[in-house]
């Protein structure tokens, strides 16, 4: 399982359903849990645990890892049809994307008596991890080319389109919103009419502080994951029932 990587993974065209749901099944029905233990006879409980701990490997192996955004240097999109990138550096580590391999979580759901598998819903974040496995439109998104500008700090005093002269303090070239190259001057905000000129030279170049819409590419990561471990659930249940006491964690 260690060698997958998204190249061998389906195509996002006809991937099955996924339920992306994880919340209180999660917190209160792991499968090393007396609830399951319980409720689920051992055969059924090592082919679902085996089945999430398996997509969940497949789904982490399937991200690839590039720096998060931080002091100024941005990371980058992954292709749209492929699995997201992943910021984490380690388990536990909530920087960059919170959505990286370290929270996907999988557990049992006594009502459809099924593993539910998928990341950790984390407080005011909205529902990333479904507009990264469907795609999805956001709305009032902010800009993040903008930046709060404040009487005495630095901004924009003049732009001028196209690649000028970069002599002289303050000078640096940048690119638009419409793809065209910007050479600015960055100066310190004096006065608060400094400061609006400075806002509005910004929405020139890069637009509104607030996106009235954005629309993200489907980047799946569950469904191809669960796609291809769909094709060892067969051997998964030959295994468990020709040895009711066989287990095997995958972290």
């Amino acid at each position: 399982m260690a060698g997958l990587r998204p190249a061998s993974l389906p195509s996002p065209a006809s991937l099955p359903d996924v339920n992306l749901r994880v919340g209180y099944v999660i917190k209160d029905w792991f499968f090393n849990t007396d609830n399951v233990r319980k409720h689920v006879r051992d055969s059924e409980r090592t082919v679902l645990n085996r089945y999430g701990a398996t997509v969940r490997k497949v789904a982490r192996h399937s991200m690839k890892y590039r720096a998060p955004e931080r002091k100024g240097k941005k990371g980058y999109a992954s292709a749209p049809g492929t699995p997201p990138h992943a910021h984490a550096r380690g388990r536990g580590d909530t920087g960059g994307l919170k959505y990286g391999p370290f929270n996907i979580l999988y557990g049992y759901d006594p009502v459809r008596r099924s593993v539910v598998i998928g990341p950790r819903k984390k407080p005011n974040t909205g529902n990333i991890p479904s507009a990264l496995e469907y795609g999805a439109s956001l709305g009032n998104v902010r800009n993040t080319r903008r930046r709060k500008r404040r009487v005495g700090g630095r901004g924009i005093v003049k732009a001028e389109k196209g690649n000028r002269s970069l002599s002289g303090r303050g000078k640096r070239r940048v690119t638009g919103r419409d793809g065209e190259t910007y050479t600015v001057t960055y100066a310190t905000l004096k006065t608060q009419d400094m400061l609006e000129r400075s806002n509005d030279l910004e929405t020139m170049i890069w637009g509104p502080e607030t996106l009235s819409s954005v629309a993200i590419a489907p980047r799946p990561y569950m469904r191809p994951a669960a796609a291809v471990v769909d094709q060892m659930l067969p051997r998964f249940w030959a295994e468990a029932q020709a040895n009711s006491t066989y287990f095997t964690g995958l972290e």
